[in-house]
């Protein structure tokens, strides 16, 4: 009669990789940090996020919760472009699988003046002053009156480092905020703001 012959089975166990990260944005910068984020993968253990510096990807972070959806790297300079990847891992016994890499790219803000101060220089008027910006090409100046943020100053030149705002109530206190800004190319980039508190009831200047 006939006969079949078969050899032994070979087990091959098949993993299942995860699936590309998905809604990956720089979510927010400033001068010095670039905050990324991304979707959950709910099949993940955690993700993996590296930076593109001195010519290869460097890991500067893993993460050990598929609920942390979002880093924000720090230590960086002003005005400069920098490149990131992120993955998603997941381990299973001893081994562990990746997603493809999901790449970002973001630029940090431009500085912003160094100093910024204010006084009483007249009834009803402060004159607030900064230190001189290099980078930019001028400055904003907003108050907060009437529950919100209102312009109050722009200057064009970045050379003027003072702004006497006129037409405040006497003995109040006034919140301002500064920021640079830099016009190249029909394209501005704007520093982050830097704020402080200033009374018109304090004894004015000279």
């Amino acid at each position: 009669s006939d006969k079949t012959s078969y050899s032994n089975y070979t087990a091959v166990k098949a993993t299942t990789p995860l699936s590309a990260m998905k809604n990956a944005v720089v979510k927010s910068t400033s001068s010095s940090a670039i905050a990324l984020a991304w979707g959950q993968n709910a099949n993940a253990t955690g993700y993996i996020i590296e930076q593109y510096k001195g010519g290869k990807w460097t890991k500067i972070a893993v993460t050990k919760s598929n609920t942390t959806i979002a880093f924000t790297v720090k230590g960086l300079k002003s005005d400069t472009t920098y490149t990131f990847r992120v993955k998603a891992y997941r381990n299973i016994g001893k081994s562990t699988v990746y997603s493809p890499y999901t790449r970002l790219a973001g630029t940090t803000r431009i500085a912003n003046v160094s100093t910024f101060t204010g006084r009483c220089s007249n009834i009803g008027a402060i004159t607030l002053r900064w230190a001189v910006n290099n980078v930019a090409t001028g400055y904003i100046v907003e108050v907060y009156r009437g529950g919100k943020w209102k312009q109050a100053k722009v200057i064009r030149d970045n050379s003027v480092t003072s702004a006497t705002i006129d037409g405040l109530g006497d003995n109040e206190t006034y919140t301002f905020r500064i920021k640079s800004f830099r016009t190249e190319n029909n394209t501005t980039k704007f520093s982050e703001y830097k704020s402080v508190k200033v009374s018109t009831g304090i004894t004015p200047i000279g």
